[in-house]
């Protein structure tokens, strides 16, 4: 962990993208675990690209609800998180989803 420590979170997000290009759900489940005993998704500084990074990746493989958990977990979502989550559900055919989405954004 010691190593681990010193990589940059946004980097994360790149590892995740390669979990899904090879279509590793569980690798990618693991990145994710990796991210939260780093401390790399509540830290502000870097945290909305690795958050939207993860959700993008669970929307992926069609794991929408812990996209939600993804989401619903960070203390203030920016645009760039809320974009994934649109972009899933949208990608998903659920459009009464996108249409709550934009809602919820604006509040």
């Amino acid at each position: 962990q010691n190593g681990a420590s010193k990589i940059p979170p946004w980097i994360m997000g790149y590892v995740l993208k390669a979990c899904a290009m090879i279509r590793d759900l569980g690798l990618g489940k693991q990145v994710h675990g990796l991210c939260q005993k780093l401390g790399f998704i509540e830290e502000e500084e870097d945290s909305s690209y690795l958050s939207g990074s993860l959700i993008r990746f669970y929307g992926e493989f069609r794991c929408l609800e812990e996209a939600n958990l993804v989401l619903h977990q960070l203390s203030n979502a920016n645009t760039v998180v809320w974009a994934a989550k649109v972009s899933n559900d949208y990608r998903e055919g659920r459009f009464e989803e996108v249409i709550k989405d934009f809602i919820e954004m604006g509040r």
